[in-house]
């Protein structure tokens, strides 16, 4: 080949490979920026190029070498050759869980956003100051812990305020700022303008109360119709499929898979419940015992028999800890009601009373964020030098009908309970029947074993609100090795 001709294919080949390269870097530039902005829109600080490193092997690098393991082997014990799709299943987890993660932050923030919108509207029209931003910047540091997104919206206004004197700093929050407070603000804008802001702030006190009580009404609907469906399809269908195995000898191929669904929509049900009704132990070491017992619950799979009984004990001990905690942030919390009226009552009147308001809802407050409302509308109103009973009456009606609400939801928990206990019992029937029929019953006992551990786990986060007990798992699994059920 000619020498001219050469350096001519030479220079069209590295043109070509720098045109493509071109179009992989401003790819990957734009997703990067497309991360950065839901960062930003959900309260967060961009990706500094010196924490990139970081955070692609934290969100892409990990999760994708996870998938890639779990998909080979499962797909080694389904089917081989679906390992083909191992590389795929593993670059799509690479691309999209950065971008799908964050989209669930913000999506998060926004709702958490428009929840605590709600929540200070409630505290601030019970005792409205002069001026909603004063008022917010007063409570900032008493609301941080309960109403974080709109903390950390209200630090983003701050810094526009802060190089934008006056109202032009609020303006150009407004701006950027997302919809639901954006709302607010001009209409609190338009209120002081034209001097209507206590009228405005009483009809925005009547409509958060409203919201409070609608939303809170439809979560707990939700909850005991998905708890419902939930009985009836993890908790009653697998005793029907453990006996269809005895009729035909084998595992339907759907079994496993119907377990997973309402499983799912049942935790997502209980995430997107409004904070105001959770009720939590309040020590963060409990959380992390329950997630090591919850690993440990698939040794018997690995250890059978000795490996059920060892999980068994170890969940049951660490359990009666942990629901003997739970039991008591429940007795606590369902004396809010009385502490809430006594309070009210009392107020008016006291010497002292901060001191009173500590008293009654200190130490609630770490177990329920509705006592945190509570004790930080209490506080504000001593502060601001009249605690209007009025308001108070009308918000406790509020929180009687929910609570109402709350104990009408205790027979579908008990029911949800009762399932769980009497599962293992149902099932090992089931074994010991088809222990007459088959020659063989490892797959009915593995198939019985994971969903009466799995059923007992989701009636856990029913009956409690979380899985920070794991006295339920225990009992079940003790129960399945006292009754031969063991993987």
């Amino acid at each position: 080949m000619k020498p001219f001709l050469r350096d001519y294919l030479k220079r069209g080949i590295m043109t070509s490979n720098s045109w493509k390269l071109g179009i992989v870097t401003r790819a990957l530039g734009s997703y990067v920026e497309l991360v950065n902005t839901f960062r930003v829109l959900s309260g967060r600080r961009r990706i500094a190029p010196s924490e990139l490193r970081r955070y692609v092997v934290k969100m892409c690098l990990v999760p994708a070498i996870l998938v890639a393991t779990v998909s080979f082997l499962v797909f080694s014990y389904v089917g081989k050759e679906l390992i083909v799709l191992v590389p795929l299943l593993a670059g799509l987890t690479f691309f999209t869980v950065p971008l799908v993660s964050e989209l669930l932050f913000y999506m998060t923030h926004i709702r958490r956003l428009k929840e605590d919108l709600t929540y200070f509207m409630v505290i601030e029209g019970v005792s409205p100051g002069d001026d909603l931003i004063k008022d917010l910047e007063e409570e900032y540091d008493a609301m941080c812990e309960l109403l974080t997104s709109l903390c950390t919206e209200y630090s983003r206004l701050r810094l526009f305020t802060r190089f934008f004197p006056g109202i032009r700093g609020i303006k150009e929050y407004i701006a950027r700022a997302p919809k639901i407070m954006k709302k607010t603000l001009l209409e609190y804008m338009v209120a002081r303008e034209s001097a209507s802001f206590g009228t405005w702030i009483y009809s925005k006190f009547q409509e958060s109360l409203n919201e409070l009580k609608t939303s809170s009404k439809r979560a707990l609907e939700l909850k005991v119709f998905l708890s419902l469906i939930v009985v009836v399809i993890n908790g009653l269908t697998p005793p029907l499929l453990a006996l269809t195995t005895v009729l035909e000898g084998r595992i339907p191929q759907y079994a496993y898979s119907i377990l997973t669904i309402p499983s799912v929509v049942l935790v997502l049900s209980e995430s997107l419940s409004p904070k105001i009704l959770k009720v939590s132990a309040g020590a963060s070491r409990l959380s992390l015992t329950s997630a090591l017992a919850t690993v440990l619950s698939v040794t018997p799979l690995l250890l059978g028999g000795w490996g059920l009984l060892a999980t068994g004990i170890f969940m049951t001990v660490i359990g009666v800890v942990t629901t003997y905690k739970i039991l008591y942030a429940y007795s606590t919390f369902f004396n809010l009601p009385s502490i809430l009226t006594n309070l009210t009552e009392r107020l008016p009147y006291a010497h002292d009373p901060v001191g009173l308001i500590e008293e009654g809802l200190g130490r609630l407050r770490r177990f329920s964020s509705l006592a945190s409302l509570c004790y930080i509308m209490l506080l504000k109103s001593v502060r601001q030098g009249e605690v209007n009973t009025s308001k108070m009456i009308t918000f406790r009606g509020v929180v009687d009908e929910l609570f109402s609400l709350v104990k009408q939801g205790t027979a579908v928990r008990i029911l949800v309970l009762a399932t769980a206990i009497i599962m293992p019992i149902i099932l090992s029937t089931s074994v010991i029947l088809a222990s007459s029929l088959v020659t063989t019953t490892a797959d009915l006992r593995t198939y019985c074993f994971i969903s009466s551990a799995l059923y007992s786990i989701i009636a856990s986060i029913v009956v409690f609100g979380n899985y920070e007990s794991t006295l339920l798992t225990g009992i079940v699994l003790l129960m399945l090795y006292y009754l031969g059920v063991t993987p």
